[in-house]
């Protein structure tokens, strides 16, 4: 079975479960997907876990008898019993990365004005250039942009258990805090914004625009193939016995 095989399987699985077993499931695998293991790795536990929360829930027992008051401690524990895949993680991400690099190459393209250049020298039958610049803004935004997203997910991960918590407190912050917090938020971007502004006009290299295209769309439509989900097959789910 293929790794996208024992994905669709555990999807199917976890539409079995209670909305309430559901979310506890959904914790300890948002959990485990930011860990060292290995995506590939974390769908074979995934079912195994799925397999101990269908029984449990089949006895009416809560998933708590199962895996513990702590599914944060569970998960550390089957972190920690697991030998990590080491660099090969990150190299399977490296094709994820190029195609949001892809994606940023295109939106870059679009929001530069050069495609109305490029019909209107077209509509004036007149030569158009056929470099690309590559700014530094672009590039520095882009691994910028990758970064904080990344650095995004890793933090919900770390603290999927707690997320309800921060959530609450948040919520029960007074609204002169709340909004203090979106304004200091706010003026960080809008001061990164206004101070690498002039950067877009340092341009690193120009290339060539067909090889640009024949680099950017495949990544770009890679990216989006990443981002879709899958579709639900029809059929009865045939669950697997514990």
């Amino acid at each position: 079975m293929t790794s996208a095989q024992l994905r669709r399987l555990n999807n199917d699985l976890a539409r079995q479960l209670t909305p309430e077993n559901r979310k506890m499931m959904t914790d300890m695998v948002v959990y485990l997907r930011v860990s060292r293991l290995s995506d590939d790795q974390v769908e074979v536990i995934r079912q195994d876990l799925l397999d101990m929360a269908l029984s449990a829930q089949s006895r009416h027992q809560p998933l708590s008898a199962v895996f513990g008051e702590d599914g944060q401690a569970f998960c550390d524990e089957i972190i920690a019993n697991v030998k990590p895949e080491g660099w090969a993680k990150i190299l399977k991400a490296v094709p994820g990365m190029l195609g949001a690099f892809g994606f940023f190459a295109i939106l870059n393209l679009i929001s530069s004005g050069y495609i109305g250049e490029a019909v209107r020298a077209l509509h004036h039958q007149a030569r158009m250039a056929q470099s690309y610049p590559i700014s530094l803004g672009f590039v520095v935004n882009t691994l910028v942009v990758m970064v904080v997203a990344l650095g995004i997910v890793q933090l919900i991960g770390k603290f999927a258990f707690r997320t309800q918590d921060f959530l609450e407190k948040f919520r029960a912050m007074p609204k002169v805090q709340r909004f203090a917090i979106g304004t200091l938020v706010g003026l960080a971007a809008f001061g990164y914004l206004v101070g690498t502004r002039g950067w877009s006009h340092i341009i690193l290299v120009h290339i060539n625009l067909w090889v640009y295209l024949a680099i950017a769309i495949p990544l770009c439509a890679y990216f989006v193939l990443l981002l879709k989900p899958e579709r639900q097959k029809g059929g009865p789910t045939t669950r697997r016995p514990a």
